[in-house]
């Protein structure tokens, strides 16, 4: 089953995101100050300041994009550029032998109730380097995610033990429905 006509369904989807933080991230470039500093003391002026931005880039959109879209809202000389970073991945399509060949295995590994569609994976991968030298990449871990995971990226980060199986399972029945 797919959702074959997202806008239909916008305002919905928006009004989900506004309850969701992790929707919401889905839906659109997300920017965000993670390193700041400044002056040594509260009461100095300081001579020069500096902020890291890190950016999630929606497919579609670039960091070029998105550095010309933080200047353009900064005034007074400051200046900005770009440290690093790598194009987003375009989405690749459901409609292809290779996602199909993925989600029969997915039925296979966790069963036919499972309801497959594409989903923006909010975090980098090592896909991305694969991009020009691959002709479909889909991003699929395997793992079942519940409350027992720590934090992304966060303090205490983890994948519980019990779940490595599973991927591993996946992996390997993708292997054999491939070779099939």
């Amino acid at each position: 089953m797919y959702i074959s006509d997202p806008d239909r369904y916008w305002d919905e989807v928006c009004e989900l995101a506004r309850q969701d933080a992790r929707l919401d991230a889905l839906l659109h470039t997300t920017i965000c100050v993670t390193m700041a500093q400044g002056a040594q003391q509260p009461n100095v002026i300081p001579a020069h300041v500096s902020a890291t931005i890190s950016a999630r880039v929606l497919p579609g959109e670039t960091g070029d994009e998105i550095l010309a879209y933080i200047q353009q809202h900064l005034t007074g000389g400051i200046q900005v550029r770009r440290v690093s970073g790598i194009d987003p991945v375009n989405a690749d399509t459901p409609d292809s032998e290779e996602f199909r060949l993925i989600e029969q295995t997915i039925h296979d590994v966790y069963g036919d109730d499972v309801i497959v569609m594409p989903e923006l994976m909010l975090f980098a991968t090592d896909s991305r380097y694969y991009k020009d030298i691959a002709r479909h990449i889909f991003l699929f871990s395997g793992y079942e995610q519940d409350d027992t995971w720590g934090p992304m990226h966060g303090v205490n980060e983890r994948i519980p033990a019990a779940t490595l199986p599973g991927s591993r399972n996946f992996f390997r029945r993708l292997m054999e429905n491939y070779n099939a």
